[in-house]
């Protein structure tokens, strides 16, 4: 695999810095600074080399287990391009990869039942349908008896024009696809952080997290 592939494994300090607010907003909600060992992490894992391959930044995976938030067993990875979970399979056996649909494999793995930390680090464009179809199934197919917390990264912008997108019309869509009664178990204010992916794009993170 070339160079630029494996900068798009996300180690570089923009998504670090990321990642590591996320685990900031999953401590300030749970009052943990790690998952129980009964329960996993579950990201769209894209490449996760097992050394820095830009500068002194990690990959996702290397960072979630050195800062000792959850142990590799319990790593779980999702991506549809095959070589990347075979790539990924190479680079850490002890965790698990899984190729296919984000949604497609989260309703059919068991094992995502112990979902205690989800991060869906999209390139979808905030209120789209894609990022309100993984958000949706995502929150229905979250295990009942543990309290997870999901952060998910959308586009405010497209980094090919000027249009603009509001990450407001994600959480209007989420209340459109979860049955009403589901989605009062889960928090009514959304926390947020934005950052620069690119200089022509801005993420915006939305940590959603069940009472």
């Amino acid at each position: 695999m070339g160079k630029k592939e494996y900068d798009e494994g996300y180690t570089n300090k923009i998504k670090f810095e990321a990642r590591n607010a996320n685990l900031e907003h999953y401590e300030r909600v749970t009052g943990r600074s790690s998952l129980p060992k009964d329960q996993t992490y579950w990201t769209l894992s894209n490449l996760q080399p097992d050394k820095p391959t830009t500068g002194q930044y990690v990959s996702e995976i290397i960072q979630m287990t050195s800062m000792e938030f959850v142990t590799k067993d319990r790593f779980h990875g999702i991506d549809c391009e095959n070589e990347i979970i075979h790539q990924n399979k190479n680079w850490h056996p002890e965790a698990n990869w899984y190729c296919g649909d984000w949604c497609e494999v989260i309703r059919y793995e068991l094992a995502f039942r112990t979902a205690g930390f989800v991060y869906l680090d999209t390139t979808a464009m905030a209120g789209f349908d894609n990022a309100v179809r993984m958000l949706s199934t995502t929150i229905k197919v979250c295990g009942r008896r543990i309290t997870p917390v999901i952060a998910m990264n959308v586009m405010l912008n497209s980094p090919y024009g000027t249009q603009q997108f509001d990450s407001r019309k994600l959480v209007e869509g989420i209340k459109r696809e979860v049955p009403s009664l589901l989605l009062s178990a889960w928090n009514k204010e959304i926390c947020t952080f934005t950052y620069n992916w690119t200089d022509k794009t801005t993420m915006q993170t939305l940590i959603f997290f069940r009472h």
